[in-house]
């Protein structure tokens, strides 16, 4: 996966809703993200780290910090 989004731009949605009990209202928003270009070597010292494994699904947009992202 990393591979596939180094070196581009991607979207990333997020939506909320919150239901009460009179109402309900949702939302969404829509970010780019542009990952630098990542070597080999950057993207297995990233595995390495565990943190892949270790929170419930590494965002485009963690990695892309971890990694240099320029917002």
């Amino acid at each position: 996966m990393l591979r596939l989004l180094s070196g581009r731009t991607h979207r990333v949605i997020t939506g909320v809703a919150v239901v009460t009990a009179g109402r309900t209202e949702v939302a969404a928003e829509v970010t780019a993200v542009k990952f630098l270009t990542l070597s080999n070597e950057e993207i297995a010292a990233y595995i390495a780290t565990a943190s892949p494994w270790t929170k419930p699904a590494p965002t485009p947009s963690r990695v892309a910090r971890r990694s240099g992202f320029r917002g």
